[in-house]
């Protein structure tokens, strides 16, 4: 702004203040509506949380379908259509995001400062001056996706959407693809791209199978367009996607942009499952990825053999890793991270080829997301809980800790992916409150204001490494502030996981990985308690055989509800 003219025109996104209903209560009111609509779902709610966590699949799914048409917000559609009519004629390239009550437009830097002392007005960003840019034999087996091929689980029952610039191409024909798909003309190196992301989540090829092969492809094609991004999103929820890939995004910098504040909200508000790339520039990440509610991914290198002592160290140095910026500083990206140098995979027309990037690590970890969601069709209801039970399954380390250690620059985040474990935790969905749900699965479980601490239990071996993990929806929201900055924006809930062993004692942190392939390495022991991440991860090694007990605290919840994944891992 202090470099341009006053008539010279700025492209901005314009967020205004939504005086409607909240997250809280729109997210009430749909579970409460569906509730009163089906014993199933009332059930439900009583027991988890989720009108949508029932036995019957179909009914699953239409549940699902309502509850997403419901938190469609459209509260802010008056005031965005005031403000567009306000600009005509003052401005160019007006579009509206009704739902998120925001504006794209080209104006001048008078105009700009004339909006910003409006009091309806709630940030101003700056516009992404570029289209999306994107940001793989050995690979799947690696990820330990073999392991869960072996049990007999593939994908099938699930649909990835890969949104890219420009479609899937249909001349793979080792593709389960879908005919529907959100068409738009994008160029051929994009439809390559988008090819052979969707290669590596899902290929039928069996000499390079993608992660989930079984699991149908829908193409999210868009103009490349941050507008056009989000609209993908929401058009992905609508038809049916079960785990939302995006290998691509915009800004390269520290602070939350347009776009990680506008997939925040709709991934929370659909109840979908979004992955993304972290970015290539081996430095500051890559916007969405930046977002709080979704999962994001960066590479390693498993020098093409399936083997792990090797691959310690070899984090790829183009992947992205540097933290966003946040008001205590200890936030932590990427959550995870999968292979991503020298990955092969089929392109257009059936074409071999191999590339790098973080775009073909994030549909390893789709594709592994849709591997546990046809195990457990339950976890297509549960983002939060895939979070959770990817990151408390990242046992192979790749740099650094072998876990999360909160303020340092991790850029493994919580290690690399392992699908078997993942699958072994995604197996049982636990509903005991008082007895020990054994050593691995993963609940889904409803947070008010009014809730106590939580308590679960579980099993361990002497010995034994253990990880538990819990995440949950964050609600960083510019649309009810007038005043928001990454500084300023917290989150609303905020909560604290404990691990007491069997005498009731934390475990302290230790330097002993657990044997075994994964690497040595500081483990941060029992007890995780970050405050600008909307998740936490434990490490210890159990001192003692018996019952552990699960700890979560509330230190601060500004919200009246929220949902929390919680899984856990025990080597036998």
């Amino acid at each position: 702004m202090q470099q341009v003219g006053d008539e010279e025109e700025i492209p901005v996104v314009v967020l205004m203040v939504n005086k409607g209903k909240t997250q809280s209560e729109r997210e009430l009111a749909a579970v409460q509506s569906l509730a009163g609509k089906y014993p199933e779902a009332r059930a439900a709610v009583e027991a988890f949380g989720k009108p949508m966590d029932v036995a019957d699949v179909k009914l699953a799914a239409q549940i699902r379908k309502e509850y997403r048409q419901m938190m469609k917000d459209e509260s802010g559609k008056d005031a965005a259509r005031n403000l567009k009519n306000y600009l005509k004629g003052k401005a160019r390239d007006i579009e509206v995001s009704e739902e998120l009550a925001s504006l794209t437009v080209s104006a001048s830097k008078q105009l700009i400062l004339e909006l910003e002392q409006r009091d309806d007005i709630g940030a101003i960003f700056l516009a992404a001056p570029e289209k999306m840019r994107p940001a793989m034999n050995a690979a799947a087996c690696t990820v330990r996706a073999h392991q869960v091929w072996n049990r007999g689980f593939l994908g099938n029952g699930t649909n990835i959407g890969i949104m890219d610039v420009g479609n899937v191409s249909t001349s793979n024909t080792f593709l389960n693809l879908s005919s529907v798909k959100r068409t738009v003309n994008g160029n051929p190196s994009y439809i390559d791209h988008a090819t052979k992301t969707a290669s590596v989540a899902a290929s039928t090829y069996i000499s390079y199978q993608g992660i989930a092969p079984q699991a149908t492809i829908i193409s999210v094609g868009i103009s490349g367009s941050e507008q056009d991004a989000i609209n993908g999103l929401n058009w992905a929820a609508d038809n049916g996607v079960s785990v939302l890939n995006v290998s691509g995004g915009f800004q390269y910098s520290p602070s939350l942009e347009y776009t990680d504040r506008a997939f925040d909200k709709y991934a929370r508000d659909r109840n979908i499952l979004v992955v993304l790339a972290a970015g290539n520039s081996g430095g500051y990440m890559i916007s969405p990825a930046k977002a709080w509610n979704v999962i994001t991914v960066g590479s390693f290198h498993d020098q093409n053999n399936c083997q792990w002592p090797d691959d310690a160290n070899k984090m790829s140095l183009f992947s992205s890793y540097i933290n966003p910026q946040s008001p205590n500083d200890d936030r932590e990206k990427p959550e995870v991270v999968a292979v991503g140098e020298d990955v092969s995979m089929l392109t257009v027309n059936n074409q071999l080829d191999s590339d790098n990037g973080t775009s073909f690590s994030a549909p390893m970890v789709s594709g592994t997301a849709a591997l546990l969601m046809s195990r457990n069709s339950q976890l297509m209801d549960w983002p939060e809980a895939v979070r959770a039970i990817l990151m408390a399954t990242a046992f192979h380390n790749i740099e650094g800790s072998a876990s999360i250690i909160p303020g340092e620059e991790a850029r493994d985040g919580a290690g690399a992916i392992d699908a078997g474990k993942a699958d072994l935790t995604a197996t049982t969905k636990c509903t005991t409150k008082t007895t020990p749900c054994g050593n691995r699965g993963w609940w889904g479980l409803s947070v008010l204001q009014t809730t106590p601490e939580i308590n679960r239990y579980i099993t361990a071996k002497a010995g034994k490494r253990v990880r538990v993990a819990i995440a949950w929806w964050a609600l960083s929201d510019c649309t009810n502030v007038t005043n928001c900055s990454d500084s300023s924006d917290r989150l609303a809930t905020d909560l604290d996981l404990y691990v007491y062993d069997p005498n009731g004692n934390i475990v302290s942190a230790s330097t002993e990985s657990g044997g075994d392939e994964e690497d040595g390495g500081y483990i941060n022991g029992s007890v995780s308690a970050s405050y600008d991440n909307n998740y936490e991860l434990v490490d210890f090694n159990a001192p003692v055989t018996g019952t552990y007990r699960i700890r979560i605290t509330k230190p601060r919840m500004e919200e009246y509800s929220n949902w929390v994944g919680v899984a856990f891992f025990s080597k036998n």
